[in-house]
Protein backbone atom coordinates (compact mmCIF):
# COMPACT_ATOMS: atom_id res chain seq x y z
CA UNK A 1 0.00 0.00 0.00
CA UNK A 2 1.16 3.94 -0.80
CA UNK A 3 1.69 6.10 1.67
CA UNK A 4 -0.78 8.15 0.55
CA UNK A 5 -3.32 5.57 0.23
CA UNK A 6 -2.55 4.69 4.05
CA UNK A 7 -2.75 8.32 5.21
CA UNK A 8 -6.73 7.92 3.21
CA UNK A 9 -7.02 5.07 4.95
CA UNK A 10 -6.09 6.35 8.54
CA UNK A 11 -7.82 9.79 7.67
CA UNK A 12 -11.53 7.74 6.88
CA UNK A 13 -10.38 6.34 10.11
CA UNK A 14 -10.75 9.25 12.12
CA UNK A 15 -13.44 10.82 10.58
CA UNK A 16 -15.53 8.25 11.89
CA UNK A 17 -15.17 9.61 15.37
CA UNK A 18 -18.17 11.14 16.82
CA UNK A 19 -17.52 14.46 16.47
CA UNK A 20 -14.64 14.62 14.12
CA UNK A 21 -14.48 17.12 11.07
CA UNK A 22 -10.24 17.97 11.45
CA UNK A 23 -7.25 16.06 11.98
CA UNK A 24 -3.38 17.13 12.33
CA UNK A 25 -0.68 15.86 10.13
CA UNK A 26 1.11 14.61 13.38
CA UNK A 27 -1.79 12.74 14.73
CA UNK A 28 -2.21 10.90 11.19
CA UNK A 29 1.71 10.00 11.72
CA UNK A 30 1.43 8.62 15.04
CA UNK A 31 -2.11 6.57 14.35
CA UNK A 32 -0.33 5.14 11.55
CA UNK A 33 3.07 4.42 13.34
CA UNK A 34 0.61 2.94 15.97
CA UNK A 35 -1.16 0.66 13.23
CA UNK A 36 2.58 -0.82 12.09
CA UNK A 37 3.11 1.47 8.66
CA UNK A 38 6.65 0.91 7.38
CA UNK A 39 6.70 4.89 6.23
CA UNK A 40 8.30 7.22 8.39
CA UNK A 41 6.69 10.02 10.26
CA UNK A 42 8.56 12.10 8.08
CA UNK A 43 7.32 11.04 5.03
CA UNK A 44 3.71 11.23 6.48
CA UNK A 45 3.60 14.34 7.55
CA UNK A 46 5.11 15.73 4.34
CA UNK A 47 2.52 13.58 1.90
CA UNK A 48 -0.10 15.71 4.35
CA UNK A 49 1.20 18.78 4.51
CA UNK A 50 2.21 19.28 1.00
CA UNK A 51 1.71 16.59 -1.88
CA UNK A 52 -1.80 15.64 -0.70
CA UNK A 53 -3.06 19.36 0.66
CA UNK A 54 -2.29 21.91 -2.66
CA UNK A 55 -4.13 25.01 -2.75
CA UNK A 56 -5.92 25.66 -6.38
CA UNK A 57 -3.13 27.88 -7.36
CA UNK A 58 -0.57 25.62 -6.81
CA UNK A 59 -1.81 22.48 -8.08
CA UNK A 60 0.86 20.43 -10.36
CA UNK A 61 0.79 16.92 -11.45
CA UNK A 62 2.30 15.40 -8.69
CA UNK A 63 -0.32 17.35 -5.70
CA UNK A 64 -3.30 15.70 -5.71
CA UNK A 65 -5.29 17.80 -3.47
CA UNK A 66 -7.22 14.92 -1.36
CA UNK A 67 -6.84 17.59 1.89
CA UNK A 68 -7.64 21.00 2.45
CA UNK A 69 -5.96 23.08 5.04
CA UNK A 70 -8.84 25.07 7.53
CA UNK A 71 -6.04 26.53 9.74
CA UNK A 72 -3.24 26.07 10.82
CA UNK A 73 -1.91 22.92 11.59
CA UNK A 74 -5.56 21.09 11.10
CA UNK A 75 -6.49 19.60 7.78
CA UNK A 76 -9.58 17.90 6.27
CA UNK A 77 -10.50 15.67 3.21
CA UNK A 78 -11.94 17.26 0.46
CA UNK A 79 -12.41 13.71 -1.39
CA UNK A 80 -12.59 10.06 -0.96
CA UNK A 81 -11.15 8.90 -3.97
CA UNK A 82 -8.06 6.54 -3.43
CA UNK A 83 -7.25 6.40 -7.32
Amino acid sequence: MTCREEILEMIEQLMREPGRVTFTAREVAQRMRAAGTSHKELSIRTYVTYWMCAEPDQLSDNRTADLERVSRGQYRLRQLSKA
